[in-house]
């Protein structure tokens, strides 16, 4: 263990990374890839997890009103239902993403 977390560990072929929020080893492939090459220190599971917590929030608490009309005009343009609490933006992105990519 040279820093905050115990070393990656490689054994016939695999490897496996620390989770520091779930303190488990899992597999490389259950982390996220960084633009630098490595790998994040929370596996993707915890990494949902935790984004779950975070609360969208949506046009009309844009404090800015030139910012709100300009993000408004964008998103109709873009074909976005807005102001619908039962199809909100972000719903609407994470669906288009899905049909366009697969699940992510």
């Amino acid at each position: 263990m040279r820093g905050k977390y115990p070393d990656d560990i490689f054994e016939k072929g695999n490897h496996s990374r620390y989770c520091k929020i779930c303190s488990d080893f899992h597999d490389i492939s259950e982390f996220y890839k960084l633009k630098d090459g490595n790998f994040t220190r929370y596996c993707r599971t915890q990494y949902r997890a935790e984004r779950k917590d975070v609360q969208p929030f949506g046009l009309q608490d844009v404090e800015n009103q030139n910012d709100r009309e300009e993000a408004e005009r964008i998103l109709t343009a873009l074909g976005y239902e807005l102001y619908n609490e039962d199809n909100p933006i972000h719903e609407q992105f994470e669906r288009r993403i899905e049909r366009k990519y697969g699940r992510f």
